[in-house]
């Protein structure tokens, strides 16, 4: 493997680890659902760095993973003003504008 998909590879196992470390400190148990969602995440989150390796966008807004789940439709309103808080930051550091 190329150097920098290594490098995101022990970045993913890392934080594999972490997270499985804090779910065994909660009282329930993952449920299937629970599971194949997080592997889907961080699936799509390694496919989307290694895109953006590739294919430098002029300006990238970043939203934290944490801000909604699969299932959060009913957060449609919180999850656009989060959206348009990341733009504006992300406008105001940039030299672009």
């Amino acid at each position: 493997m190329k150097e920098k998909e290594q490098t995101i590879m022990k970045d993913l196992r890392k934080r594999y680890i972490r997270w499985r470390q804090s779910e065994e400190k909660k009282e329930s148990s993952l449920g299937i659902f629970d599971i194949l969602n997080e592997s889907i995440d961080l699936t799509q989150e390694s496919l989307s760095k290694l895109l953006l390796d590739q294919h430098k966008p002029d300006l990238t807004i970043e939203i934290s993973r944490k801000v909604c789940g699969t299932m959060d439709f009913h957060k449609t309103p919180e999850i656009l003003a989060v959206g348009r808080e990341a733009y504006m930051k992300a406008v105001s550091e940039s030299s672009l504008f």
